[in-house]
């Protein structure tokens, strides 16, 4: 799996990934993707995350 392209959709959709798989391109939001827990980036993922969804929740 590769990370080819991270961008910011606004409020309603927060930061999307664009991702190559098995020949196959996918969109996803990094509010629900995941990352293995020795990666670089973990922690900061999850923080955004948590921040992510509670600011959904409060909306």
């Amino acid at each position: 799996m590769k990370v080819t392209k991270v961008f910011d959709s606004g409020d309603m959709g927060g930061i999307v990934c664009s991702i190559e798989y098995n020949g196959r391109a996918f969109v996803v939001s990094l509010t629900r993707l995941g990352a293995k827990q020795d990666h670089p980036l973990n922690k900061r993922i999850l923080d955004y995350q948590r921040h992510r969804v509670n600011k959904l929740k409060s909306t």
